[in-house]
């Protein structure tokens, strides 16, 4: 039984905020550190709550994107790497918490299967051993489709029972933007609503990476190689990304209109901040990138922030990666 929306329990105590950004809660290039605060996140609703099945599927993940999960290559992709996976993750548990404060009936297990599909939903850009031809990005227009058989195949290892593996793949076509909204579905309402928490989880928790900016001239790469046309250069990526935020923010409305909402009692319970976060570091993102395209042209030339790459992307502009991530699992 969850606890009261207005109760918390000793796992996720109230905490001071300690700064004026959502950088400040909490180091993200420490994905042990955001498992830990799902956790925390989870045990506030659910005191005792047995995470068996997060835990496990958080430990194949990091295995398969550093390379070190058999029959598969490391990850690759600048853009959508692990980094990425655990801001989606921490996103959206922190959705489900703000829903769960305003009402929403979820069971234990339905939310923790909706946190393994966070961690599961861009594992479709993992190539196999033996494909050696280009790199992940080049599964753009069909990740999502190959996370879905991922999920499948290795359901036993995932600890997925019976029709679990529908629920999985229900709510990770959520994060498919190339899938009509009416060709979307779950097998059940509280499944499709946590379904469209992970797509509106997956797209505010990269546009509210710090290094968001830096990273785009990844995805430019990525969507090259995926054969997305559109863009002929970075600049006109960095340009036309403008233009995606009034694109994308009616899509995130029919996701979940409430995210805001859900995200501000989220930090309020937690953190005593009646604000949300994430909404206003995307706006500070979209403002920075506006102003440098104004005053300059070449915003690239004013984005300082050094870019963590996976370790099966090579670039001499950066030097290391990861920091502190998880030891491989014996």
């Amino acid at each position: 039984m969850l606890n009261h929306p207005g109760q918390l329990s000793d796992p996720l105590e109230f905490r001071d905020y300690p700064g004026s950004k959502l950088s400040d809660l909490l180091p993200m290039d420490q994905p042990l550190l955001v498992k830990v605060e799902v956790v925390r996140i989870l045990e506030s609703m659910v005191p005792g709550i047995n995470v068996d099945g997060l835990e496990r599927t958080f430990d194949l993940v990091w295995r398969l994107y550093s390379g070190h999960y058999p029959g598969y290559r490391a990850c690759n992709t600048g853009f959508h790497d692990f980094f990425h996976t655990t801001d989606v993750l921490l996103a959206h548990a922190r959705l489900i918490h703000g829903a769960v404060i305003d009402g929403f009936e979820v069971t234990a297990r339905q939310m923790e299967l909706a946190l393994i599909s966070a961690l599961l939903h861009d594992v479709g850009y993992i190539q196999t051993l033996d494909d050696r031809v280009g790199r992940g990005g080049k599964y753009t227009l069909t990740h999502v489709t190959r996370g879905c058989l991922f999920a499948a195949d290795h359901a036993h290892e995932l600890g997925l029972r019976g029709e679990e593996v529908l629920h999985i793949q229900a709510m990770l076509r959520y994060t498919d933007l190339g899938i009509p909204r009416d060709e979307l579905g779950a097998p059940d309402a509280p499944t499709e609503r946590l379904g469209r928490m992970l797509g509106a989880a997956d797209l505010i928790g990269q546009m509210a990476d710090r290094t968001y900016l830096e990273k785009l001239p990844y995805l430019y790469e990525e969507f090259r190689e995926g054969n997305l046309d559109g863009y002929a250069s970075v600049e006109e990526l960095m340009h036309r990304t403008i233009d995606f935020y009034a694109v994308i923010f009616p899509r995130l409305d029919w996701l979940e209109h409430n995210a805001s909402r859900y995200y501000r009692l989220h930090f309020n319970a937690i953190w005593g901040v009646d604000q949300d976060l994430y909404r206003l570091a995307i706006e500070r993102h979209k403002n920075y990138l506006s102003e440098s395209l104004v005053q300059h042209g070449q915003p690239r030339l004013f984005l300082r922030r050094q870019v963590n790459l996976p370790p099966g992307l090579v670039d001499s502009s950066v030097q290391t990666y990861p920091i502190d991530l998880p030891p491989i699992p014996e």
